[in-house]
């Protein structure tokens, strides 16, 4: 799931450079190291799958309900 925020060109640019100083692929991601950053978030706390998981359906369901 995405969202869409609205940002001036200015920090658009600002962040497309940062990207390009970094090799980062996208402004997104600089986005999301600075927020997990100010946050206090490690990056190892989200796990080797992190991205990778799918949400939890009732098809994974181990238990014979029937």
């Amino acid at each position: 799931m995405s969202e869409t925020i609205r940002v001036k060109k200015s920090i658009y640019d600002i962040l497309v450079r940062i990207a390009r100083e970094q090799g980062t692929s996208t402004p997104e991601k600089v986005l999301e190291e600075l927020v997990l950053e100010k946050a206090g978030i490690p990056r190892d706390m989200f796990g080797i799958d992190r991205g990778r998981v799918k949400p939890y359906t009732e098809e994974d369901r181990m238990e014979d309900r029937g």
